[in-house]
């Protein structure tokens, strides 16, 4: 079992993959200390697939950031098969009233459209979230969104309080 995001278990193993991946993306690409846009991205492929590998393909997300990284460099992990969701149920309901037949055709209308709003923002999301326009379920869909964004949220928090103790050390080199 992984620990969930935003744990400090899961932040230290972050940290520990973080730093494992930027030596090797850093030996693998030779990079010059002033080629910024070169550190940037060796920073965000480094810490995508430190992120990946904590979750260890527990998710469909990680899965999809590990596949879409592999060339990057060397990443293993063990297979993990996630068993399909249930079918949905289908609930039959009787109308027994005309006034409700009258209501519901009433509310037809504005019932299609903010079906419309929410597969536009549905698609939006498989859009945002890795391996998301894989996912046909859209419960599942929400769970892998909430694991991502818990995942980054960690990872945010990880990364400030690096920049944080890094300014400490500068400042206490000038004083």
């Amino acid at each position: 079992m992984r620990p969930p995001p935003n744990s400090s278990t899961f932040k230290r193993e972050f940290v520990k993959k973080w730093l494992l991946a930027l030596q090797l993306c850093n030996h693998n690409n030779n990079i010059n200390k002033n080629d910024v846009v070169k550190r940037k991205d060796t920073i965000k492929l480094s810490a995508e697939i430190a992120m990946a590998s904590v979750r260890n393909g527990a998710t469909c997300w990680s899965r999809a950031l590990m596949a879409k990284h592999s060339s990057s460099f060397h990443v293993t992990t063990k297979p993990h098969h996630m068993p399909p969701p249930p079918p949905p149920r289908h609930y039959k309901k009787r109308v027994r009233c005309k006034k409700i037949i009258k209501r519901s055709r009433r509310c037809c209308h504005n019932r299609s459209a903010a079906a419309a709003v929410v597969r536009r923002k549905t698609a939006v999301l498989r859009k945002l979230v890795p391996g998301g326009e894989l996912m046909d379920d859209e419960a599942s869909l929400i769970r892998e969104t909430l694991d991502y964004v818990m995942s980054l949220r960690a990872q945010v928090d990880v990364m400030r309080r690096l920049a944080r103790a890094s300014d400490c050390v500068a400042m206490c080199n000038i004083v």
